[in-house]
């Protein structure tokens, strides 16, 4: 708690201490007489007396307690009911359009009115009729805040995987969205309870049957209110105490939103946009290994030079780049080269460009974006990226590469001077539009962030507001609103006009990338900042993209992109930055060479997929599977069989109806048609089948690592629940299970009583699949899993996926955009093109002669 926070709720502590105190620090009876009425102040009556002669201030402090513990109750009812209301709207979306409607109803009957209708109509009510008030008109309100709050944490990947695996409602809930919610359900509490404050407090001063007795600080004002000439204090007195005890409450409520606030936003960073607070994840976790958190230096090409605090050295070298097509002079003389100093004690790194001028040395003038000696350190005193200089110049591309883990959205997130939680800015500077970004005051930063720079982080999808349609998503920081304008937006990052209807959950993945692009399109700034890009997109629409953001760079906006496509970020960056160092290869996840000797590659260049047998039962079978979205059908009769430990890709265009397949097969979604056959046994479609049933042999591992885990829960307590509910492990025995879990995913122990913040992106997805192995499962289904991390931590994760379904005949549905993936991973391969299978058939022989033109676009 800060300390304005603090200071806000002293008066209120005070007030509320001397309400429960009140009887035994009264100077007097509270219905004796000590004077005449309304006198002045003394030594008797050190407030003076009321109407009838009785002691002001014994009155104040015996007539607290009841309307405050009264306020109190209704405040704890109207919130929890609401809560629990809203968070179930969250994930019934029928039961969320009741809370709508009640709502509305609500609004037609003004609060006052209804107080009087159910107080005069219950004469007997006493406290039980207020708390019906309360609720009546209290509850849909505040249910309709948790209800969009919670829609968020509902679409997030944790709250997915739990209702694939069977979890009921009230554990999804009391476990998965309310404890996420914390924040939230303070302020409203703090809210409720100011508003039960003056409800109670009306009702008492209007003469209602309330109970609560003749001598609670409303009727004071009311029954003193003709003496306030005489005596002020009998009236000001029990005023000022309402008032101070709601305006602090007030206060202190919106002090802890607001700081609360700032925190999520950094927590948030962490967990869905890879600013890692643990180890860097290396292509393999090396267990014992001591590894530098979030260690990692800067270079264009390759790593500085320099002890990297990880046992090695590394070398400064420069390499060159291929310029953009269309670029400047600027461009066409940019290389990639060492960029970063050491550590302290370190050389200076800096190399001149062809124009001779240096990185560190000297201002240049037609600079935008200048990075000088950054280093970030995290609580623990550890590099979480530096040192690192840069500069960038208008209308150019800056791409930074490297290791799931390795600070690039640290480094991308300074441009706005924005740290992780606990991160302190250890040395450096960064001016972006000629602003030193970290001098700014809060009023300052808030304008530069507005006006002058632009941020898509790694999951934009958690960006764009559920509830809102993405004309409204688009409108709302348009510079220009017109139609126009908004759908030349979204034909420029491919998408059609009658996407402008649509909401964020009834896009796919890739589309709901390419709002949040548009979204950056439409403000216009001088400065775009993108976090992977080019993530998620097939390959035709991959190039598109990378060709309009070369494009915007040649109209003169400055652009730093990350991204793991290096081969793409190559042909649009003037300067290429490679972010921390990479280990050798751990020999459990390396490419397969032993006795068996090397693998066969394959017409992608990759290792041949593991062998599978023909002759093996069939695991999963979905037959006619159909489903819509509103008017628009997003699959239709698609037919397809997954034999044990088999890997049968599904690839296609964003928005082709590949995720939605995903959800109908694991049970969130309904479908308006099909069957499913599990083991030969028919297995309902729809959510309902889930609850109670473990799963049914099929779990998910979702799409986005950063948002894959519950970040109020450590590594053993997400894995417990599957071993316990699904599995019936014994309590006694469940660590040692979790130990073979995570060993069975190569990760270290040690891994078990940390958060998700605490892991890089490459070590979430591993929990998140040894999350999904704990329940056995004899189908699983990984919803581009590797999008989000970098070719040698994807490698590493197929790696392993291979070994479990050649280890236990697990069979693996792959959703991904990704064909070198699919080439050697994947036995079957399916293609799906606007909800339909449009080729399918043995993996090599479709890639080798594709005969559809969705197949040619993927790849491209």
């Amino acid at each position: 708690m800060n300390r304005l926070r603090a200071l806000a709720m002293v008066p209120a502590l005070l007030v509320v201490v001397a309400a429960a105190l009140g009887p035994t620090l009264a100077p007097q009876p509270a219905e004796r007489a000590v004077g005449i009425p309304f006198a002045d102040p003394n030594g008797a009556a050190w407030l003076g007396t009321d109407r009838l002669g009785r002691d002001v201030l014994s009155r104040l402090l015996y007539g607290g307690w009841g309307l405050l513990l009264l306020a109190a109750v209704i405040a704890v009812l109207v919130t929890v009911v609401a809560s629990v209301l809203g968070a179930v709207a969250a994930l019934r979306p029928r039961v969320g359009a009741l809370i709508e409607t009640a709502t509305d109803f609500a609004m037609l009957v003004p609060v006052v009115l209804g107080i009087l209708l159910v107080l005069t109509s219950w004469p007997d009510a006493g406290i039980y009729g207020l708390i019906v008030v309360a609720m009546l008109f209290g509850v849909p309100y505040c249910a309709r805040v948790f209800a969009a709050t919670a829609a968020g944490v509902a679409a997030s990947g944790y709250v997915e995987a739990a209702r694939a695996s069977g979890e009921s409602l009230p554990h999804l809930v009391f476990r998965e969205v309310l404890p996420n919610l914390r924040e939230v359900f303070a302020a409203q509490l703090g809210l409720r309870f100011v508003e039960a404050v003056y409800l109670v407090s009306t009702a008492s001063f209007l003469h209602l049957p309330t109970t609560l007795g003749s001598g609670n600080w409303a009727v004071m004002v009311r029954d003193n209110a003709s003496g306030i000439l005489l005596n002020p204090w009998a009236v000001l007195a029990p005023s000022l105490a309402i008032a101070v005890v709601a305006v602090s409450v007030n206060l202190a409520v919106s002090e802890f939103g607001r700081g609360r606030q700032v925190a999520a936003m950094a927590d948030m960073a962490g967990v869905r946009q890879g600013d890692d607070l643990g180890p860097a994840e290396s292509p393999v976790f090396d267990e014992g290994a001591d590894v530098a958190v979030g260690s990692s230096t800067a270079k264009r090409s390759v790593v500085s030079g320099g002890d990297n605090g990880s046992g090695g050295r590394s070398r400064l070298a420069t390499a060159a780049t291929p310029p953009r097509q269309g670029a400047g002079p600027a461009a066409s003389s940019a290389t990639e080269m060492s960029l970063s100093g050491m550590a302290s004690g370190g050389i200076d790194a800096s190399v001149p460009d062809d124009g001779g001028d240096s990185i560190d040395g000297g201002s240049e003038p037609d600079s935008l974006v200048i990075v000088d000696g950054l280093l970030v350190r995290g609580q623990a005193g550890q590099e979480l990226v530096g040192p690192v200089s840069f500069r960038m110049r208008p209308g150019t591309v800056t791409a930074l590469t490297g290791p799931s883990g390795s600070g690039k959205t640290t480094l991308m997130r300074a441009l706005l001077g924005h740290l992780p939680t606990g991160a302190v800015l250890a040395a450096g500077t960064v001016r972006v539009a000629e602003q030193a970004v970290f001098a700014l005051d809060p009023a300052e930063l808030r304008r530069f962030r507005r006006t002058r720079i632009t941020y898509v982080g790694q999951d934009p999808g958690s960006a764009l507001n559920p509830l809102m349609r993405v004309r409204t998503l688009l409108a709302e920081v348009a510079r220009d609103r017109s139609e126009s304008a908004l759908l030349e937006a979204l034909a420029a990052v491919g998408l059609a006009a009658e996407h402008l209807r649509r909401r964020p959950g009834e896009l796919s993945g890739g589309q709901q990338r390419r709002v949040a692009l548009a979204r950056a399109l439409v403000r216009r700034t001088d400065v775009l900042v993108l976090d992977e890009p080019l993530a998620g997109l097939h390959g035709s629409l991959r190039t598109e993209i990378a060709e309009l953001l070369s494009e915007l760079a040649k109209r003169g906006t400055t652009i730093l992109l990350s991204g793991h496509d290096t081969a793409t970020i190559r042909t649009i960056a003037d300067q290429v930055i490679e972010v921390g160092t990479q280990s050798p290869p751990h020999p459990a996840t390396a490419p397969d060479t032993d006795a068996k000797g090397a693998a066969e590659p394959t017409a992608l260049g990759l290792p041949a997929h593991p062998a599978t047998n023909p002759e093996a039962r069939i695991a999963l079978r979905a037959s006619g599977i159909s489903a819509t979205s509103g008017e628009h059908r997003v699959l239709a009769d698609i037919d397809l069989a997954l034999t044990a430990g088999s890997a049968l890709a599904v690839v296609g265009a964003s928005g082709a109806g590949k995720t939605t397949l995903a959800r109908v097969i694991a049970g969130l979604r309904a479908a308006e048609g099909g069957s499913l056959l599990l083991a030969d046994n028919p297995i309902e479609i729809g959510g309902k089948r889930r609850i109670g049933r473990g799963g049914d042999g099929i779990q998910l591992v979702p799409q986005n690592p950063m948002s894959a885990l519950n970040p109020r829960r450590t590594v053993a307590q997400t894995l417990g629940r599957p071993l316990r509910r699904i599995a019936r492990v014994r309590k006694s025995a469940a660590p040692q299970r979790i130990t073979e879990l995570l060993d069975a995913v190569e990760l270290p122990a040690a891994l078990a009583a940390r958060y998700p913040h605490e892991l890089s992106g490459g070590q979430r997805q591993r929990v998140a699949l040894a999350r999904a192995l704990a329940a056995e499962p004899s189908v699983l289904i990984c919803d581009e899993i590797t999008s989000a991390l970098d070719h040698a931590t994807a490698a590493s994760i197929m790696a392993l996926l291979d070994r479990i379904r050649g280890d236990r005949g697990t069979a693996l549905l792959v959703i991904t955009h990704d064909m070198n993936l699919v080439a050697g991973h994947c036995t079957e391969l399916v293609v799906l093109d606007q909800g339909r299978i449009v080729e399918s058939g043995r993996t090599a022989e479709v890639l080798a002669n594709p005969v559809e033109q969705a197949t040619h676009d993927l790849l491209v």
